[in-house]
């Protein structure tokens, strides 16, 4: 009888190890499948570039983001140079616990977006980051921004703080939050997120992968 439970006490501590170990490589063995997701692109999104184009690529930014700062140019040439090709989609994701001024910059950003100034007011707030990041009102700095870009003023400021633009930024963060994110830029193209690039060409080559196969 003790050998019969010396037994079955090995048989059962062997099938624990077996099964720890098998968590253990589970946990341990890379994901190497594409991240595919569905962002539901919709009419209230920012778009650029052709509609119907192949190749989608949607960006998930933060204005007050360093890196995003650096990927902007990148952005804006990959869609000047292939216009036909790509749609280039623009959200918001500000980073606001770290960026205090991040939520203001894209509501800033999403004003200009009334008058048909988003694309523009979005290469002046990047290549301006370290002019208005540690404002403590850095609306009056918007507002100039504005003014270089011949809006109507009085609008702008009140699109600044309407209900209509906040809530366009926040559905655009619970986008992001709704997809795990948890940094800026975040890029995905066709669905698939890809890993940030560190160069121009590379950036290009990871929007056309399927072409490079």
């Amino acid at each position: 009888m003790q050998k019969n439970n010396s037994f079955i006490f090995w048989g059962i501590s062997l099938v624990i190890l077996i099964l720890f170990v098998w968590m253990i490589v589970s946990l341990a063995t890379p994901n190497n499948k594409p991240q595919i997701i569905n962002l539901d692109i919709n009419a209230n999104d920012i778009i650029k570039g052709n509609e119907t184009a192949k190749y989608t690529l949607l960006e998930y930014s933060d204005f007050q983001c360093p890196a995003c700062a650096v990927y902007q140019p990148l952005v804006k040439k990959i869609s000047e140079e292939f216009p036909n090709d790509i749609k280039i989609v623009f959200r918001n994701f500000p980073l606001s616990e770290i960026h205090a001024n991040a939520n203001n910059a894209a509501y800033a950003a999403q004003a200009a977006n009334t008058q048909g100034k988003f694309w523009e007011m979005t290469e002046i707030l990047f290549s301006r980051q370290a002019d208005w990041s540690a404002e403590e009102k850095p609306q009056d700095k918007f507002i100039s921004y504005a003014q270089e870009l011949n809006l109507d003023i009085e609008k702008f400021k009140t699109d600044m703080d309407s209900a209509a633009v906040k809530d366009k930024v926040s559905k655009d963060r619970l986008s992001a939050e709704s997809n795990n994110l948890n940094s800026t830029p975040t890029f995905f193209v066709n669905g698939q997120k890809i890993t940030n690039p560190t160069s121009y060409n590379e950036f290009k080559n990871a929007i056309f992968a399927d072409q490079n196969k």
